[in-house]
């Protein structure tokens, strides 16, 4: 160490050196990555690739995790950019850069670049989403719709600008997340869908018996009996599902996408539109034609 100190004598210390090998040191792929990554592709969750390695290096790695198609000609074809390329590009070349389906690869970015592609993407109305763990990723993962810090190797200052932390710094994790969103969302609507179309039916059939004047088919106890354990109970379940199985492979719903658009609404009100003349029918035949045999008088509707 007191040989290192003295940095005016390197030159006498690196003259007459031999030389005898290299040692290269590689951070592997995680085994899963690979994996997750296609899913993200089959469900419609564009990768790009964000680093500070060397162009090479980086669209080496990017082949092997599965963000670009392997083969040395796909570095030239639009999907590979240092962080100074994108920076001298025109508006109408970055929105190109970023643009497309296929997975793309940043290489030998900096604080600005890393803004710059998220502000990009999101005018493209993508939703992005930005994982990081230094300090240099904080502009990025703050400007971004969800920043995902790292847990464990994580500065502090990347996660205080994250609205989410992975505890256990794994890709595969981000993916998971997707999957048990969508999953939440498709119950959360099979939910709110089942509850509108049974209330439909329940208010229908209070209207018709008020509209032809014959008395009510329900009382209020029968009609809270109706709503705790017939609708409750059915409705919570549907909260509970598991995911589909074919979840991972629906494209991505979109930003604007209603929850009730005009079709369901057309189609829950005529699910409730039957469901309340059938209970109105039933009531009526009840007291004009039913001969069920338990004594009950029969009368005439008027």
């Amino acid at each position: 160490m007191e040989l290192l100190a003295d940095t005016s004598k390197y030159d006498e210390y690196e003259s007459n050196a031999t030389f005898i090998g290299i040692v290269c040191i590689m951070d592997p792929i995680r085994p899963e990555v690979p994996k997750s990554i296609q899913d993200c592709q089959t469900a419609g969750v564009r990768v790009i690739m964000i680093t500070g390695d060397a162009k090479n290096t980086a669209a080496n790695i990017a082949q092997k995790a599965g963000i670009l198609n392997s083969g040395s000609a796909i570095r030239n074809a639009g999907c590979v950019f240092t962080g100074a390329e994108f920076e001298k590009m025109s508006p109408a070349e970055k929105k190109r850069a970023v643009g497309g389906q296929d997975g793309k690869v940043f290489a030998r970015v900096e604080p600005a670049h890393k803004r710059e592609l998220v502000k990009v993407l999101k005018e493209e109305g993508q939703i992005v989403a930005m994982t990081g763990d230094g300090v240099n990723d904080a502009p990025a993962l703050k400007q971004a719709h969800i920043g995902v810090a790292m847990g464990i190797t994580g500065t502090e200052v990347a996660k205080s600008a994250s609205d989410m932390v992975l505890a256990d710094d794994n890709f595969a994790t981000i993916v998971d997340a997707v999957k048990e969103g969508r999953a939440i969302y498709s119950n959360m609507k099979a939910f709110i869908r089942y509850l509108i179309s049974s209330n439909i039916g329940e208010v229908l059939s209070i209207f018709f018996t008020a509209m032809l004047g014959i008395p009510e088919g329900f009382n209020s106890v029968q009609l809270l009996w109706v709503n705790l354990v017939t609708d409750g109970p059915p409705a919570t379940a549907l909260g509970f599902n598991p995911p589909d199985v074919d979840i991972m492979t629906r494209p991505p719903r979109g930003t604007n996408d209603a929850l009730l658009n005009r079709w369901t609404l057309i189609r829950y009100f005529t699910i409730g539109f039957y469901v309340g003349f059938a209970t109105v029918g039933i009531f009526v035949y009840w007291y004009l034609y039913a001969e069920t045999g338990d004594g009950h008088t029969l009368i005439s509707f008027y």
